[in-house]
């Protein structure tokens, strides 16, 4: 239902801004990856069609990349990838449980997870 009050239509409204900066701020960290962007993501099939679509848009940008597809992440198999890859790195289905480590070993790093 599209209707509600009006406090529910603000709220949602205020969803959709806090989203929409969001998005924004993942293209501005794409678009300003120097080198490959490094693209991880999680072996089943969720994973598997969110970096399908990723690097279809980033082949659309003419943007460089790499895919890896990983069953699962630890802190240890994170330091691999990010030492391994100086760039943007992107984590695909999977990162949300690993936000610590993501941020010590990674410089910069995009999750897009809908896992909470």
């Amino acid at each position: 239902m599209m209707g509600g009050t009006l406090i529910d239509r603000v709220k949602r409204e205020e969803r959709y801004r806090s989203l929409a900066g969001d998005i924004e701020r993942a293209a501005e960290f794409i678009e300003g990856a120097e080198g490959p962007v490094l693209v991880v993501s999680h072996y089943d099939a969720d994973g598997l069609s969110a970096a399908a679509a990723f690097t279809a848009a980033l082949e659309k940008l003419g943007l460089p990349f790499q895919v890896r597809i990983e069953e699962q992440l630890t802190p240890e198999r994170v330091k691999e990838l990010c030492s391994a890859h100086e760039g943007a790195v992107v984590f695909l289905d999977m990162g949300s449980g690993v936000l610590g480590s993501l941020s010590e070993a990674c410089g910069g790093v995009l999750v897009v997870d809908h896992h909470i």
